[in-house]
């Protein structure tokens, strides 16, 4: 079943389970990797990660101002990623739980992957769509029971990041072509599983 915010988890409790999902997910790729780069190891961000509030904003990234967006990104110039601590990942996790905010770690280290890889040509919706795919590979892992911060998920977990990844979809009439366009329900949930 759906959670509902109540209020009673708080920020830090969000921020913490995505710093773990960020380490399961490292751990993940270091396995992972070598098997898709030919045999190259697996190199964590250089520049790490940047939970971020309306007060202390994220680093700039490339030639941008940090500013506040409720938002998770990786940014390939400084290497890094950054999440919204104060408002995107709390709501996440308080309506559809700590699996949602994994897969969207999961997800922005997609785009880390995609850029060690020299995968970064395509149009952003195949980039998304393919950094959801590998959000569903790490949460396949999880799902075996490999994962050390997050237990294998109930049906009622699974349920519930499905309904979020719905919820983080592209608007209704949004072209695929689009700049930033991730693809619409189907083809995000296609692509996670």
């Amino acid at each position: 079943t759906r959670r509902r915010s109540s209020g009673s988890s708080s920020g830090a409790t969000a921020n913490q389970v995505a710093q773990a999902a960020l380490t399961d997910v490292e751990r993940y790729w270091t396995v992972e990797y070598p098997k898709l780069s030919g045999g190259q190891a697996f190199r964590p961000l250089a520049g790490g990660a940047h939970p971020y509030t309306r007060i202390n904003l994220p680093p700039p990234c490339g030639g941008e101002r940090p500013q506040y967006q409720p938002n998770a990104f990786y940014c390939p110039d400084g290497d890094y990623m950054a999440w919204d601590s104060q408002t995107l990942i709390p709501q996440l996790y308080d309506s559809y739980g700590a699996l949602l905010v994994g897969v969207v770690i999961a997800h922005e280290y997609g785009h880390a992957i995609q850029t060690r890889l020299g995968m970064t040509s395509a149009p952003s919706v195949v980039l998304e769509q393919q950094a959801d795919c590998f959000a569903g590979s790490w949460m396949s892992d999880v799902n075996a029971g490999h994962a050390k911060s997050f237990a294998k998920p109930t049906p009622d977990q699974l349920d519930d990041t499905v309904a979020g990844l719905l919820e983080l979809r592209d608007q209704p009439g949004t072209a695929a072509v689009a700049e930033q366009a991730h693809g619409n329900a189907f083809d995000r949930i296609r692509a996670l599983q």
